[in-house]
């Protein structure tokens, strides 16, 4: 929504303030890059602990802990490479990867 906000504030600008509404659109963006990197570093690590923790409780958890271990890999890949790269094409192995993997250790 502050995205939204700003791109709508810099397409109704007059010309001499456009360059600096232009710049307060691109620093929401990259903030919103940084918070998503950031969530999907932390989201990744629980799911990394949570699958360590599932496969030490015993044989009929260890498959799924071994999954949400791989979805929290996942997720840290999403993290790295929104962080180096924002929300970039080469993002989209991880996401699918991660989104499978999730659906199939949840159900």
């Amino acid at each position: 929504m502050a995205l939204k906000q700003a791109v709508n504030a810099w397409a109704s600008a007059e010309s001499a303030e456009k360059a600096m509404r232009f710049e307060a659109a691109e620093t929401v963006r990259w903030l919103e890059w940084a918070v998503r990197s950031y969530h999907s570093f932390l989201f990744g690590l629980a799911l990394i602990l949570f699958g360590a923790a599932n496969v030490l409780r015993g044989p009929v958890r260890r498959p799924i802990g071994y999954l949400m271990a791989l979805s929290g890999l996942c997720y840290l890949a999403q993290g790295w490479i929104i962080g180096t790269s924002g929300f970039s094409q080469a993002n989209a192995i991880p996401t699918l990867l991660g989104i499978v993997v999730t659906v199939v250790w949840t159900v």
